[in-house]
């Protein structure tokens, strides 16, 4: 390799030499210093004296290592791939590239890409600030970052950090989290109060490798922890990259980019599960389990946190990665969904409800959550019902709603202008049952005679395309078409290409309660927020999960309600024996005592001592069938689904604490 450091150096390791070869000439056209690299790519800190270096290379050819080094040194990483795949592009991601460029070769997209890659901050640039008692190990790190050409000052007294902060004006402060005078943690907060110092990012050094440790250090107001003893490489790397990162202000561009690389991992590994359909019943089983208890909790997580991101001074970059990643994380939810339902369906344990409900309210609650989705592409919603529906049947509105969010939001995606129905009418009336039709009706591109006779089949896609365009498992339709049997009834479609189509599917419901357990009328409206502050309300959260607490206390601050925490059943039990709450929500695994425990022990409580019951609203991960009798069954009063829907959340308000009351 060349070791004369010139600028507007530009780096090829490219697996294929024709491609090396295209490249090599356009880059020699363009005025730039060209250096082709063969075998294992090696950058060392000498590379720091290149102003203005970049590498192109192969996604095949980009180990982890190679990348992380590569960026950490302040070289941008450009990858040029042969074909535009999901898989190249997320090596791309995984290796850290900053750009990603595929055949055919745009000239002056490539040429932009290096123009504006072109502008590297150097990491010697960049200002550290040690704070450390431990003076031969505060020495030892100051040195590391020093040779990689950072500027650096080291506190051995953290009292004094203040005045050095001001007068030193770090990029990034590295902080040992145990010192005698006042420990990191603590020091951290003092420093997080202010708000001059607040942007500025902290990494802990600590001996402690423990996971909980790390967390607690994060929750202290760090942005990064690591171990001791801490290789040179890795100092460097992870000091030189945070502070790159606070300097560019794209922390939260560089976190939500990792995010959506996962989810679309995770989302791509469950779409491959679906398709391979796993035969044996045992691992069916351990997979729906896995899936309920361990991916929903973090979903809901994930939705909490991006809804308050969502509502925060975003820049247009920052704004258009959190969508990505609110629109992977859905995909990744209504993809777990379905493996559910259909799972559950397959093995016909799908239990229906049997409660009082409105057919026509059900149906204005759907388009309730269409309405603004159809209005950004100009789409009319409209409901038409026959008179003689009587206002309550007795079924499973839940299971009803299901088949219309999934036919009105097919709709919704093929129809890109115009109106869409949403029809009922009674079918018959004999023997007590009465056999109601829906009818979904949009103005869209319609369907051949092949896709009406497949449309309803396990996996199965309108066009080779669909799946890109509009994403989904294929098993939505087939779930509606189980659904509408259980329920008594059928499901169908007449449609014509670029006439729109009508879907259609009958249910029965009886008048009359039969084995009816207790549940909603449907009366209730889906509006968000309800504003209850007037009536200072105040609710008790059993959840032994942080970010499940953060995310339920923040929704119901949103309608004016304070709340406490319980981390456990057994505290939720105390506080809820020595204080006044008006609505519990209750998690149904914690440690100690769990919701189901917690709920009876509660009942017991009240009915003991003559008090007016609580409500207590269920809140779990599980999605198995019986889990909402089983919390019924304990004493609860509603059931929430993780990850917790906002609409859901105030219409359960709305029913157990009524219409705020107007002042």
């Amino acid at each position: 390799m060349d070791k004369s450091h010139i600028k507007n150096n530009i780096y090829l390791h490219i697996a294929d030499k024709t491609l090396e070869n295209e490249l090599s000439q356009y880059v020699t056209d363009n005025g730039y210093n060209v250096i082709i690299l063969e075998g294992q790519v090696e950058f060392s800190a000498d590379h720091l004296n290149e102003i203005h270096s970049i590498l192109l290379i192969s996604p095949q050819l980009a180990s982890h290592k190679t990348a992380e080094k590569t960026s950490s040194l302040g070289i941008p990483v450009i990858t040029i791939s042969n074909e535009d795949t999901i898989e190249s592009r997320i090596e791309s991601v995984r290796n850290d590239s900053g750009y990603y460029i595929a055949r055919p070769i745009d000239k002056e997209l490539l040429r932009s890409t290096i123009d504006k890659a072109m502008t590297p901050l150097r990491p010697h640039t960049y200002k550290i600030l040690i704070i450390d008692d431990d003076e031969m190990l505060a020495s030892f790190h100051e040195m590391i970052v020093r040779r990689a050409g950072m500027k650096t000052k080291i506190i051995n007294s953290p009292l004094t950090s203040f005045t050095v902060i001001d007068e030193f004006e770090p990029d990034l402060i590295l902080m040992d989290l145990y010192m005698p005078e006042c420990s990191g943690a603590e020091l951290a907060r003092i420093i997080r109060q202010k708000d001059k110092y607040s942007g500025i990012p902290i990494i802990f050094l600590s001996t402690e490798s423990d996971l909980n440790e790390q967390m607690a250090a994060m929750e202290f107001g760090g942005d990064d922890f690591l171990s001791k003893p801490v290789s040179p490489e890795r100092l460097v790397a992870t000091v030189s990259n945070r502070a790159r990162r606070a300097i560019e202000a794209n922390i939260i561009s560089s976190n939500l980019k990792v995010i959506a690389s996962e989810l679309k991992t995770k989302t791509i590994d469950l779409d491959s599960a679906l398709t391979t359909q796993k035969s044996s019943e045992a691992l069916k089983s351990r997979l729906i389990a896995t899936m309920s208890h361990e991916i929903r909790t973090p979903i809901n997580g994930m939705l909490g946190i991006l809804d308050k991101l969502m509502h925060t001074d975003l820049n247009p970059e920052q704004k258009e990665l959190s969508e990505i990643i609110l629109s992977s994380t859905e995909s990744l939810l209504s993809i777990l969904n379905d493996t559910l339902d259909f799972s559950k369906l397959e093995a016909g344990k799908m239990i229906l409800e049997n409660i009082e409900f409105s057919p026509v309210k059900t149906i204005n609650q759907v388009h309730k959550l269409f309405d603004e989705t159809a209005s950004s592409k100009g789409i009319k919603l409209t409901i038409e019902h026959d008179h003689k529906i009587p206002a309550t049947v007795y079924g499973d509105p839940v299971r009803l709603k299901q088949v219309l969010i999934n036919l009105i939001n097919n709709a919704i995606k093929f129809t890109d202008h115009g109106e869409i129905t949403t029809n009922v009418s009674i079918k018959n009336n004999e023997d007590d049952q009465m056999m109601l039709l829906f009818k979904v009706i949009d103005q869209g591109i319609g369907l051949t005679i092949n896709q009406k006779n497949s449309i309803f089949d396990e996996y199965f896609q309108a066009e080779a395309s669909t799946s890109r365009t509009h994403g989904g498992t294929g098993l939505g339709l087939s779930i509606c078409q189980k659904l509408s049997k259980i329920m008594g009834g059928e499901i169908g479609v007449t449609s014509n290409p670029k006439c729109g189509s009508t879907f259609w599917f009958t249910a029965a419901f009886p008048e009359h309660p039969a084995n009816s357990i207790s549940g909603t009328t449907g009366n209730k409206t889906n509006s968000y927020p309800i504003d209850y502050r007037s009536q200072k309300l105040v609710a008790l959260i059993a959840e032994d999960n942080d970010v499940n607490q953060m995310i339920i206390s923040s929704y119901l601050q949103k309608h004016g309600i304070a709340s406490h925490i319980a981390n456990n059943g057994e505290t939720a039990v105390t506080k809820k024996a020595s204080g006044q709450y008006h609505i519990i929500f209750m998690d149904c695994q914690m440690p100690v005592l769990d919701g189901y425990q917690a709920t009876r022990m509660i009942r017991n409580q009240e009915e003991s001592a003559g008090h007016i019951k609580t409500p207590i609203i269920a809140m779990t991960g599980n999605a198995l069938t019986g889990d909402r009798v089983k919390c019924l069954d304990a004493g609860m009063d509603g059931y929430l689904s993780k990850p917790i829907n906002k609409q859901a959340l105030a219409a359960l308000l709305e029913e157990f604490l009524g219409s705020p009351k107007k002042t």
